[in-house]
């Protein structure tokens, strides 16, 4: 774990090798993020949308509450199939690789939307454990192999993928940062004032694949461990993880609840491609920046990464 540089103020930087010392990987941990069987149709597209498919209610304070058959249908589900039917409109060599629930599987493989040569499905083995869905998307670069991917693109199912396209390609590896301009922007809790600063939105960024020189399922896992045995015994305290509802450790920082998969992002993810100047970052031009962003500039730019103003 590294604490000294400002920027480790909003999210302690975590580094694989820490991880390997300090944390377990637990069997139970593993199991929530094996692929039980994959259906490969394209064998290697230059751009790969990743993307996870469950149903959980991300307002569930137990993380077994389901969301609306009707918003899952149309938002979630129907984003999903909307954003396939609309592949075209990107104008790239594009596949999808979709990790599904095991309890939506039959769903996904029956839709003939669905069924085409742009879209690869994971198959979990087991169904998503509160949150524990959203990480399954990261799991990108460990079932690649050989096959072919120059850019891999993160998104939500739930936006219209053609709107963020330009930006992730064009300033391509990207984590866009749009903030608003005021004082509260990164509060999460109105009682407490507990904040959240993510340089990595888990709906929106890009990256190559191949800087990921390490296993992501056994490093999600450690850091499974971590949030749930080290973190709040050593983890400096701030503002920045102070507990507030369903988040006793700070938001993001419970292993399976809303949000954890971004803290992976920020505390490992990101520190990982940045030191290798292997992540941009897109912001709106401001005069002036909050103290968490002016300390993400920095790092990204003394690292060989670029700051872009759209």
């Amino acid at each position: 774990m590294r604490c000294s540089e400002p920027i480790h103020l909003y999210n302690p930087e975590l580094t694989i090798e820490w991880l390997e010392s300090h944390c377990i990987v637990h069997d139970e941990f593993l199991d929530l993020l094996e692929i039980d069987h994959s259906i490969i149709r394209n064998n290697g597209a230059e751009y790969v949308i990743q993307v996870s498919l469950y149903d959980v209610c991300s307002k569930s304070q137990t993380g077994l509450g389901k969301n609306d058959k009707d918003k899952f249908n149309s938002r979630y589900y129907g984003g999903l199939v909307s954003n396939v039917k609309n592949l075209g409109m990107l104008r790239e060599d594009v596949a999808v690789e979709l990790f599904v629930d095991p309890t939506l599987a039959e769903l996904v493989i029956n839709d003939e939307a669905l069924d085409c040569d742009q879209v690869n499905v994971h198959i979990m083995k087991r169904p998503s454990l509160g949150n524990t869905g959203m990480y399954w998307r990261l799991l990108l670069p460990d079932v690649l192999d050989s096959r072919r991917c120059d850019h891999a693109v993160q998104l939500d199912i739930d936006h219209v993928w053609r709107d963020h396209w330009g930006l992730l390609k064009n300033h391509f590896p990207v984590a866009p940062l749009f903030y608003g301009r005021k004082t509260d922007v990164f509060d999460v809790c109105v009682n407490n004032f507990a904040k959240k600063y993510t340089p990595i939105s888990g709906g929106a960024w890009s990256y190559d694949p191949k800087d990921v020189t390490f296993n992501v399922r056994n490093a999600i896992a450690r850091f499974w461990d971590y949030c749930c045995m080290t973190l709040a015994l050593i983890e400096p305290k701030n503002e920045y993880n102070q507990p507030c509802a369903g988040h006793p450790n700070g938001f993001g920082n419970t292993w399976n609840a809303y949000g954890s998969d971004e803290r992976f992002l920020a505390k490992v993810m990101y520190y990982h491609l940045a030191r290798k100047g292997a992540l941009n970052i897109a912001m709106h031009e401001a005069s002036v920046y909050h103290e968490p962003e002016r300390a993400n500039i920095d790092f990204i730019t003394r690292h060989g990464g670029k700051v872009v103003y759209v």
